[in-house]
């Protein structure tokens, strides 16, 4: 019930109610001015989630991900555009859809994919993810510990 008095009191000023949401929603997620990238598979600040996928159907593997991104970065440098670093941070592998996402730093995701739209990089293509999917399977928050005997002890 504060709530509502404060509530009433804020919209009592003249101000635009979407600032007035703007400015709630800014305080409770405090955040400063910025909304800075996270990766979606670690949470990592800076960093940004790519998905890799190859339009002539065949799966992508952490090693096709290392491989591709590390030679278009080597173009990216001989051609001079536009430049990004072949850094890869967690990779993760989706069988179900033939893809795989990892992590790169923002800057370096956003050339990546950039550079990688003129280019035939033999099917691979490349975006940046805003969110994912989480498959929850059967056994999803099931603790598997262990509970062993303990050793018997000898006798003697």
């Amino acid at each position: 019930k504060y709530f509502m008095e404060a509530a009433a009191t804020l919209l009592e000023n003249s101000e635009d109610p979407q600032d007035i949401v703007a400015k709630c929603l800014a305080a409770i997620s405090r955040r400063a001015s910025e909304v800075q990238s996270r990766s979606l598979l670690t949470g990592e600040l800076g960093m940004a989630t790519v998905e890799m996928s190859n339009s002539q159907g065949r799966p992508v593997s952490p090693g096709d991900v290392m491989f591709t991104v590390s030679k278009l970065s080597k173009m990216s440098r001989r051609e001079g555009d536009t430049v990004f670093d072949s850094d890869v941070g967690k990779i993760q592998s989706n069988p179900e859809t033939g893809t795989a996402v990892f992590d790169m730093g923002v800057e370096d995701a956003k050339a990546l994919v950039n550079f990688s739209k003129g280019i035939d990089a033999g099917g691979a293509g490349f975006t940046i993810l805003k969110e994912m999917e989480i498959e929850r399977g059967h056994n999803f928050g099931k603790s598997f510990e262990r509970r062993g005997g303990g050793g018997g002890g000898g006798g003697g």
